[in-house]
């Protein structure tokens, strides 16, 4: 049965054609004119249903019951009527299909609405529908309300939203709406490959688009040229499934999906858009793009809101091209990626993942960026890493807090200037900042701290290129610590040096903290407690070209068996080594590339804090290649009479069974004028000193107790010793 009907006379108010449970029916209508009304309803299957209406406020309903259904262009015949268009303003749409397979839009120009203020409300039920081609377009200067779409399949599985799109030509800020709604399993919108002909798009100014998906696996099959893709993590960006576009400025989406395993995918062109992302369900995938300018992207992964279930194994990734953009992303439970891409400026970066299994990774290019990312898992293992670039902008004055809780590793790199950098980790953790620059990167604050439950241990790594560096560091309980600090190998200003750096340390257990420094200036303070525990501290100060000079180190150790090695190759260094209870303490000064070291002022004091333990010796190794070592002392003839007072370059020991030996210069390399001042307290004291190929070297032994024994040897001219026992 075929009802064909074509009117040009506005007059025409109702047009209906009915099929009363027939097949392979078509329906094709014609209205020209304002005002006027059809009304298509086919019943059966292989039914076709299409029209034109031109003019203002027109209505229209087409309701499709059956499977194999078409609105719009099917089969043969004039491709100029049967199709779905409506042109003018005002006008209303509405096509309902009930069955499976049914389709929407098959006419090559699918259907249409040209003009302003034109709503579209599209409804399939059931399985495997099509909607193909769908647009609207705003010709005029709409105020508020440009075109409304409204688009829903629900019922069934397997539909397809191919390409749905809005375009707004004039200069009027009315805004577009589309709303788009699919339940049921491996529903998918857009096309793989996709492009701006495809998918979702909104092309114009103030935008909205919301997008529901309800179901398992949606973007995620094979059904004709539609696939899923996205991961590994999340591939990158630059949207494809679902493939929701906005070009132009102050848009706004928002994509919801209830289920597992469901992809989608956003991108949006110009400024002022927003986009929003939440997903509820386990193995779900988002991907926002935003290029241009003060854009926000916010992505929530989460467990069921009622039953608490689910929110494991998703994946949410943003890549933002422009100024002032912000992107957030909150995931809950298990296995999640977030991954956040950033080039411009002023941006900020936000990941909230709860529970474990969780990875992070946050790159930035430019300036002025804030990047924070919390990671709370109690028993679990998370993963975060943050890079910000600054070669091709120079990445400076950029903020970074990471906060982590469970079995976590962080690393954060920097290539820039003058960036902010905590990271706070509780349990078993493993921290590594490193900062560079396209010369160096200086004035940068680092801050790591590091806490445990008693049973576990936290490993911090620190790596800076360049100068004026302040790095603080905290960890309690059997924790290593790394930092090198050094110049950048293109910066010929500082012949690859770092200098005015400023490291402090404080480490509560059984510890290990090496700082090594390529450079002048640096200011070291090492701190570590702990009872019984074996803490160690290493630090080595040197030039690269030159000396590593003018620095100062401060260690402080309190516990049993603790152990300080201090290396510095270069002059006018203030070493300062206190430690508290059986411990070692290892000092070598020199100079660059094997050279002297000169005017360096070194002080070591160990004390027996009486208490538990049988063996309670200290030891001293000292070796000096230089001269004018220690010559603040002043000492004179005997070495003033082995001075009751003794100043800065001693070395104290207190207790039984202490020991130092101190060696001086060697038959190459001479060593004059240095001065050392030693004294200990108890009993089973040993002092064994020798001062090789050096003049004017003075030392001052004090030892108060029994059974103690000093034993000294200077070779040269004018050296001073004396000793009291």
């Amino acid at each position: 049965m075929r009802i064909q009907h074509f009117a040009t006379a506005s007059t025409l108010a109702i047009l209906a054609a009915t099929a009363v449970l027939a097949d392979e029916n078509d329906a094709r209508l014609s209205q020209g004119g304002d005002l006027n009304s059809a009304l298509i309803i086919q019943s059966g299957d292989l039914n076709d249903g299409s029209l034109i209406q031109n003019g203002d406020r027109n209505d229209t309903d087409l309701t499709q019951s059956g499977d194999n259904n078409v609105a719009g262009l099917s089969g043969t015949g004039n491709p100029s009527v049967r199709v779905m268009l409506q042109e003018g303003n005002d006008n209303t749409l509405t096509v309902s299909q009930t069955g499976n397979a049914n389709s929407i839009a098959q006419a090559r120009n699918g259907l249409r609405q040209l003009g302003d203020a034109n709503t579209a409300t599209i409804s399939q039920t059931s399985n495997e529908n099509t909607i193909r081609r769908v647009t609207q377009r705003g010709e005029t200067a709409a105020t508020t309300q440009q075109n409304v779409l409204n688009a829903t399949q629900e019922g069934g599985d397997q539909n397809f939203i191919r390409n749905t799109r809005q375009r707004n030509t004039s200069a009027s800020d009315a805004t577009n709406t589309m709303d788009v709604t699919q339940t049921g399993a491996r529903n998918i919108l857009g096309a793989i490959p996709t492009n701006r002909t495809l998918g979702l798009l909104q092309d114009g100014t103030a935008n909205a688009m919301t997008v529901n998906q309800i179901g398992d696996d949606n973007g995620a099959g094979n059904i004709d040229l539609q696939s899923g893709e996205f991961s590994p993590a999340i591939d990158f960006v630059w949207a494809d499934q679902g493939s929701a576009e906005q070009v132009g400025n102050n848009n706004a989406l928002t994509y919801d999906a209830i289920g597992n395993r469901n992809l989608f995918g956003s991108a949006q062109y110009g400024d002022n858009n927003i986009a929003d992302v939440d997903s509820f369900g386990d193995g779900n995938e988002a991907a926002v793009a935003q290029d241009g300018d003060d854009n926000i992207t916010s992505v929530l992964q989460s467990a069921d809101p009622i039953f608490g279930a689910g929110g494991n194994g998703n994946a949410a990734g943003s890549d933002v091209l422009g100024n002032d953009n912000t992107s957030a992303i909150i995931q809950f439970n298990n296995d999640n990626i977030a991954t956040d891409d950033v080039w411009g400026d002023s941006n900020a970066l936000t990941t909230n993942q709860a529970s474990s299994g969780n990875g992070s990774a946050n790159l930035a290019y430019g300036d002025g960026n804030n990047v924070a990312v919390n990671q709370l898992g109690l028993f679990g293992a998370n993963n975060s890493t943050v890079a910000i670039d600054g070669r091709f902008f120079q990445g400076d004055d950029n903020a970074v807090d990471v906060t982590q809780i469970g079995s976590n590793t962080s690393d954060v790199d920097i290539f820039g200037d003058r960036s902010d950098v905590d990271v706070t980790q509780t349990g078993s953790n493993v921290a590594s900042v490193t900062i560079d620059g396209r010369r160096e990167g200086d004035d940068n604050d680092i801050s790591i701290l590091q806490s445990n439950f008693g049973f576990s241990t936290n490993t911090a790594t620190a790596g800076i290129s360049g100068d004026d560096n302040v790095v603080s560091v905290g960890q309690t309980s059997g924790n290593t610590l790394s930092i090198l600090i050094s110049g950048n190998t293109g910066d010929r200003q500082s012949r690859n040096e770092g200098g005015e750096n400023t490291v402090t340390v404080d480490q509560a257990g059984g510890n290990q903290g090496t700082i090594g420094i390529i450079g002048d200036l640096n200011d070291v303070s090492l701190n570590q407690s702990g009872f019984l525990a074996n803490n160690v501290a290493t630090v080595a100060i040197d030039g690269s070209m030159n000396e590593g000079d003018r620095n100062v180190v401060d260690i402080d150790q309190a516990g049993r068996d603790g152990n300080a090695s201090v290396t510095i190759g270069g002059d006018r260094n203030d070493v300062t080594v206190n430690q508290v209870r059986r411990n070692t303490a290892i000092l070598t000064i020199n100079g660059a590339a094997g050279g002297e070291g000169d005017r360096n002022t070194i002080n070591i004091n160990q004390t027996f804090n009486f208490g538990f333990g049988g063996n309670t010796a200290n030891i001293i190794t000292a070796t000096v290649f230089g001269d004018d070592n220690n010559t603040g002392l002043g000492f004179a003839g005997d070495a003033a009479t082995v001075s009751g007072t003794l100043n800065a370059g001693d070395m104290f020991q207190n207790g039984r069974g202490n020991d130092i030996k101190l060696s001086v210069g060697d038959t190459i390399i001479e060593s004059n004028g240095n001065a050392f001042a030693f004294s200990q307290t108890g009993r089973n004291n040993t002092i064994i000193g020798s001062i090789t190929g050096g003049d004017a070297n003075q030392v001052a032994v004090v030892q108060v107790g029994t059974a103690n024994l000093t034993n000294f040897t200077q070779t040269g001219s004018f050296n001073v010793l004396g000793v009291t026992q």
